[in-house]
């Protein structure tokens, strides 16, 4: 299949093959300096996001903490974010959701499923949604992470899959859900502990989510060059929790 684009005034022709794409959730892996880890999780929808997040914090054992992004994570899996959640709290719940006939389920949290006790900063923004804001509200409540960068988008609802007889299937609305708190985020999302906005000016000098370069299409900033002004302020809270946990332990 031959596609024909075109880009301001410029046409050009572009040669397709159609096939099945895999959907990669941990987009990037990364030590920041040699004490924070990086994580940038970008959907919730794969079913290998669960092994993916523990092969990143694996390979980020030298880390003294850890920051995840669901900046732009539009969700996914509601199962994805509960072990995600639990890979970060051995204990707590970890969200209730609430059918039609208002009968409310809890889950919680197991010791079993532990692997990370390490300070967490969670970056979020309004694209993060659904599944990103079930895990970002479980550790937010428990006391486990401190969100960073802007208010959620306020997806609470939790979507069934129907399938019909052509083969086709239709989405439909089967429960709501709320946070270890009980709080109902539909059209309100969660708000951050620390609040970093950004201006217009500032996203067009390319100080929004490094990966969306205002110069692309090609991505030619990487997450260290500190120019995304979200992300530097996760990094300085967590550079200052991580040294100030050492200066406790030498004092000690």
């Amino acid at each position: 299949m031959v596609l024909t684009l075109q880009r301001n005034t410029r046409k050009f022709k572009v040669g397709i093959v159609r096939a099945e794409i895999p959907i990669k959730a941990v987009q990037t892996v990364k030590m920041l300096d040699g004490d924070v880890g990086y994580i940038r999780l970008s959907t919730f929808i794969s079913q290998q996001a669960n092994r993916e997040m523990r092969d990143a914090l694996s390979k980020l054992n030298p880390a003294k903490g850890i920051i995840l992004d669901l900046r732009e994570n539009p969700g996914g899996l509601l199962t994805n974010a509960i072990e995600i959640s639990n890979m970060f709290l051995d204990h707590g719940n970890i969200v209730s959701t609430v059918d039609r006939e208002g009968y409310k389920t809890a889950q919680t949290a197991t010791s079993d499923n532990l692997i990370c006790k390490k300070p967490l900063c969670i970056l979020i923004n309004k694209g993060s949604a659904s599944a990103s804001e079930i895990t970002s509200g479980a550790l937010k409540d428990n006391g486990r992470a401190t969100l960073v960068g802007q208010r959620t988008f306020g997806k609470g609802l939790v979507q069934g899959i129907n399938k019909l007889e052509d083969g086709s299937g239709v989405n439909i609305t089967i429960a709501r859900y709320l946070t270890p708190a009980d709080t109902d985020i539909n059209k309100k999302g969660i708000a951050p502990d620390q609040a970093v906005d950004l201006s217009e000016a500032e996203l067009k000098a390319g100080k929004g989510c490094w990966w969306n370069d205002p110069d692309g299409p090609q991505v030619k900033r990487q997450p260290d060059d500190f120019k995304d002004k979200q992300l530097k302020a996760a990094f300085d809270f967590m550079k200052s929790k991580v040294n100030h946990s050492d200066s406790v332990a030498i004092g000690h």
